[in-house]
């Protein structure tokens, strides 16, 4: 019996289903906060250093406590206050990423790397039942400023490079190839499947008077553009006030990415259900893309994925999934795939199929 090439990747896809990875992931660099900015100011700079050390370890406590617990958790007890000892204990290593000295002030980039056992034990103790740090897959942001001059461009792109973001529970990576055209999928596919993202998170940020004001617009395959709300940020007066709001607007958009992968997450958070399911696809790049939509789901509510037969127009597959059937079809629509009811069950298709 010959079996056609189609058939044969099928199968071999089929396989890669059986095998699809658990939802949990390493803790990886989670407990280590990036590109921490002190400016600190005293008799000299030797005497200017220690106080930024000491603020870095606060800024970065609060960064990584914020990383780690619930907004909800995160708003009702906020920072634990820690004592000079209990710094000494917690904080592993700083490690100088660039520092500049005048006569009274130390200016510096700075990592802060923190002894995960102690900082959950840390936040178990100040109240917080819930911690997470199962990481999630990558968001590939696309940060667009529009009307700015070469220098301010400049500086707008200096603030997202030096965000510290990539070590979050939803690692954030940064394109800049895109440019400053409006978001698409196509201006920013090469460099999603470059960083493994599904999909692009754009960024287009414009000022207006002292407000910066910046829309975000998620984009990716098989028709997926989704409006993911808004941010913004007061523009200070002088030098600084420019590098200071765009710092403030990344923090806001990453707050935002983050806060929303926790939400998946805690949707996963309940007891399994099963469901029957038909896929439909009209060739094999399309089956590709569904097998996509699948994988992406699996980051999430998806728990397994079982095939029980396949042919060359459709396969019939069982979901295992934590959460509702609605927020399985949200889940699923996001990823750019539609769960349809029909008079035989349900269907998933691509939604640019539809």
């Amino acid at each position: 019996m010959r079996i056609s090439t189609f058939m044969m990747a099928l199968l071999g896809m089929v396989c890669a289903f059986l095998t699809l990875p658990a939802r949990a992931q390493g803790p990886g660099a989670i407990y280590s906060v990036q590109d921490v900015l002190v400016d600190e100011t005293a008799v000299s700079a030797a005497a200017a250093r220690p106080l930024a050390f000491s603020k870095a370890q606060e800024m970065a406590w609060s960064r990584v406590t914020r990383r780690l617990v619930s907004p909800t958790d995160f708003t009702r007890l906020g920072v634990p206050t820690l004592t000079p000892a209990i710094y000494e204990r917690v904080v592993t290593s700083i490690d100088v990423q660039e520092e500049r000295r005048s006569g009274t002030r130390y200016i510096a980039r700075l990592n802060v790397n923190f002894n995960p056992i102690l900082v959950r034990q840390l936040l178990a103790e100040a109240g917080y039942g819930t911690i997470t740090d199962q990481r999630g897959p990558p968001v590939l942001v696309a940060p667009v400023l529009l009307g700015a001059s070469p220098a301010l461009d400049a500086q707008w792109r200096l603030a997202w490079s030096q965000s510290g973001f990539q070590n979050e529970i939803a690692p954030v990576l940064l394109t800049f190839a895109a440019g400053s055209g409006p978001a698409s999928w196509e201006a920013a596919q090469a460099a999603a499947q470059e960083a493994g993202a599904a999909s692009v998170l754009f960024v287009t940020a414009q000022p207006a008077g002292a407000v910066l004001n910046a829309s975000l617009t998620e984009v990716g395959p098989n028709g997926l553009r989704a409006d993911r709300g808004t941010a913004s940020a007061t523009v200070g007066p002088g030098e600084s006030g420019f590098p200071q709001a765009f710092r403030q607007l990344a923090l806001a958009v990453n707050a935002k990415v983050q806060d929303d992968w926790k939400a998946r997450v805690a949707r996963g958070a309940g007891p399994d259900s099963r469901v029957a399911v038909q896929a439909l696809f009209a060739n094999q790049t399309q089956w590709l893309a569904l097998k996509r939509v699948m994988e992406a789901a699996s980051r999430t509510l998806v728990s397994d994925i079982r095939i029980d037969a396949v042919s060359t127009t459709g396969a019939l597959i069982s979901l295992g999934y934590v959460g509702t059937l609605e927020q399985l079809r949200a889940e699923i629509a996001r990823d750019g795939g539609v769960l349809l009811e029909s008079g035989t069950g349900l269907q998933l298709r691509l939604a640019a199929a539809q």
